[in-house]
């Protein structure tokens, strides 16, 4: 990162880097620049991969059988690798443009590509296809994507120290990356795209074009955010700052504190119910609630369920303040599990699956929009107990889990349905005619999208009651 280097350097310095952000605090195109419509483009094709990616593998290219299995399970090891990687290497880095902004921008052109690369996969050589496919799932989920990633999560614990400016940003963060997932990979992307690609130049062209939006959405995350908590920790501490706290030392501080093992815990099991959920979804639309790529089913589970997500960014933050961060995620959760447990008395019945997932995404809401702040008072904490920041780990093992975690789910999912028989469709006379799967295939789509959010929900909610440490940094304050 020797080009960016400028060790005595604080935000305002100009050229192509400068931060168009200057003020001392937070603003509204920083919070709908930088925070909302950067990381919403900038999410889009991941948030299409978790849950069509196999499907473009299973229905367009015929993958089956082990390597279809292994792939995301050996790849694991690759994502783990790249985001301890690049968390090392974010700490390192002293720069005009901060510590993690930097790799916004150098995220960009590897995502293009690989996105590229995924989809244009060549044809009429088994061995090359199989390699072809291997690396570029691995450019885009072990290279690319942490690139972005470790850096997009680690500009909410930078931003700044005041609490209700980090919640409002934490809740526009949010909103981005439930509306790329919730709003366009579950709801517009099944009704308007996916009933087009029916071969492998449609996805090209379609994901193409995606990969090229989520560009211009890291420029924008790139040029609208600001870390001041990295300019504070450089001018108070200048003889320090070009100094790096080693992984050893943060790996000490972080795995003896229980409130930090709390958080990771919490996002390892959360992101792990979410990710067969949203596996699932697609193939619990097409053969259990409606008929195979009808537009319809799908888009209308989704809609159902988002509309308390979409709404909850209106009260999440403000019914935090009001409970505190970690009683309105419990409470929250509680409701989720209820919701969940309502919708699986019939797996099978449109509006009773419907009502339920409703309910189950209504408690949700503080998860998904409040977490990170609580995260990031966890990370507070930790430097007012160690006397330094932790943030560089802790965001690599949580990149790791928010990207690991999906190809772990999908080894397992593709190797539970490939066992238990599941038939793709096949293309007649130029439509996708789907095959009639067996009854157990159809209760591992039911299991994997209503019944593992709604245990891990109720599991977390007990974990948590014990996440003390707003009262610890109330503490902390006062003295």
């Amino acid at each position: 990162m020797k080009f960016f280097q400028d060790k005595k350097s604080t935000h305002k310095f100009s050229g192509v880097f400068r931060s168009r952000i200057q003020d001392e605090n937070v603003t509204m195109p920083e919070l709908a620049l930088g925070y909302f419509l950067g990381p919403f483009c900038a999410l889009l094709a991941n948030a299409i991969f978790v849950s069509f990616l196999n499907r473009f593998y299973t229905d367009i290219l015929g993958m089956k059988g082990l390597f279809i299995t292994m792939l995301p399970l050996v790849s694991t090891v690759f994502v783990i690798i790249g985001n301890l990687k690049m968390g090392t290497m974010i700490d390192k880095t002293h720069t005009k443009a901060g510590k993690a902004r930097p790799y916004l921008l150098i995220s960009a052109p590897l995502m293009l590509l690989s996105i590229f690369l995924i989809f244009s996969v060549p044809t009429g050589n088994d061995s090359g296809q199989l390699c072809w496919i291997a690396i570029s799932y691995n450019l885009f989920f072990a290279v690319a994507y942490p690139a972005y990633f470790v850096a997009h999560s680690m500009m909410i614990p930078l931003s700044t120290r005041k609490s209700n400016q980090r919640g409002k940003l934490s809740i526009a963060s949010q909103v981005a990356n439930l509306g790329s997932t919730g709003l366009f990979a579950t709801m517009l992307f099944p009704m308007l795209l996916y009933p087009l690609l029916k071969n492998q130049k449609a996805w090209l062209i379609c994901m193409g074009t995606i990969g090229v939006i989520a560009c211009v959405g890291i420029m924008l995350e790139f040029l609208f955010t600001r870390e001041r908590v990295t300019e504070e920790l450089n001018v108070e501490n200048e003889e320090k700052a070009g100094k790096t706290v080693s992984i050893k030392k943060q790996l000490k501080a972080v795995v003896s504190d229980r409130y930090w093992w709390m958080i990771i815990l919490f996002y390892l099991f959360f992101n792990m119910a979410a990710a067969f959920k949203n596996l699932s979804m697609s193939y619990y639309c097409d053969y259990i609630l409606g008929s195979y790529q009808d537009g319809i089913t799908q888009t209308a589970v989704a809609a159902i369920s988002g509309i308390p997500i979409a709404a909850g960014a209106l009260f999440a933050w403000p019914l935090a303040k009001k409970m505190g961060k970690k009683n309105s995620i419990v409470a929250g959760l509680i409701l989720s599990g209820v919701g969940g447990l309502f919708a699986m008395t019939d797996m099978s019945n449109f509006k009773v699956v419907v009502l339920g997932v409703f309910v189950k995404t209504l408690g949700t809401i503080p998860a998904c929009y409040v977490m990170m702040a609580l995260f990031a008072d966890v990370l507070d904490y930790l430097e007012q107990k160690n006397g330094f920041r932790c943030d560089g780990l802790s965001m690599s093992i949580y990149s790791i889990i928010m990207v690991g975690i999906s190809g772990v789910v999908t080894a397992v999912f593709n190797g539970l349905i490939s066992a238990s028989g599941y038939i793709p469709p096949a293309l007649v006379k130029n439509a996708m005619v789907a095959a009639e799967q067996n009854g157990i295939t159809r209760g591992i789509f039911s299991l994997c999208f209503l019944g593992a959010e709604t245990i891990v929900n109720l599991l977390l909610a007990v974990m948590l009651i014990f996440c003390n440490v707003e009262k610890k940094m109330q503490k902390y304050v006062r003295k």
